[in-house]
């Protein structure tokens, strides 16, 4: 009987640490064709447009990587305003860019344009473009 004791507070223990560490919640990417507009209850984002891609295509050797620029409107229900962002990125494929602060606990993030130029000869519609975003909340 003594033996279980221990055996039960050191059972109890694990479960207590296990489940009382931290979880990011997830990340869940939206996308958006030029012109569409996602909503939600804290804010809605429009895809603009493209203002340059000048993403260098897989199959050429490049200087430089190039970069896109896009123009979102977005509108915080919060503070029932609306605004243009022109979003410029350096290395799409690397790193997301904030688009912008909803709220202490909401922001968005452009994640990347698609479709990524496949070679120097593939000219990208207007119609073929989507905006791939996300929003990260705080739980804190």
């Amino acid at each position: 009987m003594r033996g279980i004791f221990p055996l039960l507070s050191l059972l109890f223990c694990s479960f207590v640490l296990t489940y009382s560490q931290e979880v990011e919640p997830p990340i869940i990417a939206k996308s958006l064709k030029v012109g569409a507009v996602y909503e939600n209850e804290d804010y809605s984002i429009q895809f603009v447009r493209v203002l340059s891609d000048s993403r260098c295509p897989k199959n050429v050797d490049c200087v430089w990587p190039g970069g896109v620029e896009v123009e979102l409107e977005v509108y915080n229900a919060l503070f029932e305003e609306s605004k243009t962002h022109q979003i410029s990125v350096d290395h799409p494929e690397v790193n997301d860019k904030l688009i912008v602060q909803i709220n202490e606990n909401i922001n968005l993030y452009f994640h990347n344009l698609k479709p990524y130029p496949q070679n120097s000869n593939m000219e990208i519609t207007k119609d073929e473009y989507y905006l791939v975003f996300y929003e990260k909340i705080d739980l804190d």
